[in-house]
């Protein structure tokens, strides 16, 4: 149940819609989190923390422990802020003198608490009501129950945000890089691949000994064979090796590059996201582990191999 303090089980208020709608078109301040009740703040304090940007690409977030003067050097509470306040009792002291401060700042204070009938519930604007019968622990003395409920009211808040605000998967993977949905949707195949003086090319008319060495050389299983402008013409593999020298029947000297090489090869591009470069290449009937990788022009710029991806963490 969300209510005005002073107007209990009342129905969530217009006027506390408009306020998070303010917030959302950057006419309000920042949300802030502050939580004095220890493991509660590890467990309950995350409105925010799913990758939710409610305002300009950032979600704000503190955890204040030390009173007014961290509290205002840190967080930068300022005039149209929102504080949100996790206190399961109500009554403790460091969170429940704060409320004079943020009243001097004209923030708004949102509680989600365990008694409604509290101190800090009769100081807020609006109260969300996060009581428990009891804990789980056995001596129903560690909170377990009431932060598990604290923690359902932080994500929802957090996901009604984000569905007010329209974040999509693109927003969420920028706030969250290291994640795996973060470098499925981030990481793309000009970051990994061997380009430049790394990318091996060979002539159409290279000699099977050239393609071999240029193979050994470079170490990365294949060569991009190309025309005399650069234009990506076809991919030799270590295995198109193999497979020419068990064919070979006059020998394997005169043989040239353009008679081993897979004509029009799958490719990738440099802006292709190294994830679907990855599905690119197991999502076929006979998988490969490598791709040239063309300009918008056709031209061979490099070569990105399954390896290089799944070292990335993806895969």
């Amino acid at each position: 149940m969300v209510h005005r303090a002073d107007l209990a089980a009342k129905p969530l208020p217009g006027e506390v819609v408009s306020l998070v709608q303010r917030y959302l078109h950057g006419e309000g301040g920042q949300f802030v989190v502050i939580d004095f009740d220890g493991l509660r703040s590890l467990v309950a304090a995350d409105p925010g923390g799913d990758g939710v940007s409610p305002r300009r690409g950032e979600a704000v977030q503190r955890q204040i422990r030390r009173g007014y003067t961290e509290l205002t050097q840190r967080a930068r509470l300022a005039e149209d802020d929102i504080a949100i306040l996790l206190s399961n009792s109500g009554e403790t002291d460091e969170i429940v003198n704060l409320i004079p401060h943020l009243r001097s700042r004209n923030v708004k204070v949102i509680s989600i608490i365990g008694r409604v009938d509290s101190t800090l519930a009769k100081k807020s604007d609006y109260i969300l009501d996060a009581s428990v019968e009891s804990e789980a622990c056995p001596l129903n003395l560690a909170p377990t129950s009431s932060t598990t409920v604290a923690l359902v009211i932080g994500d929802a808040i957090a996901l009604s945000l984000a569905k007010m605000k329209g974040v999509t998967k693109e927003g969420y993977a920028f706030n969250h890089p290291s994640g795996n949905l973060g470098k499925q949707l981030t990481i793309r195949v000009g970051d990994i691949m061997h380009g430049g003086e790394s990318n091996p090319t060979l002539p159409l008319d290279a000699s099977w000994m050239d393609v071999l060495h240029k193979i050994g050389s470079a170490g990365l299983g294949a060569v991009n064979i190309i025309d005399g402008k650069g234009v990506l013409k076809g991919l030799i593999t270590d295995g198109d090796l193999r497979r020419q020298m068990e064919k070979a029947s006059n020998g394997l000297g005169s043989i040239m590059a353009k008679e081993m090489m897979t004509i029009d090869p799958v490719v990738a591009n440099e802006d292709m996201l190294a994830y679907q470069a990855l599905k690119l290449m197991e999502e076929r009937t006979s998988q490969i582990s490598v791709l040239p990788v063309v300009d918008d022009k056709g031209k061979s710029i490099g070569i990105v191999r399954i390896h290089d991806i799944v070292r990335t963490g993806l895969g």
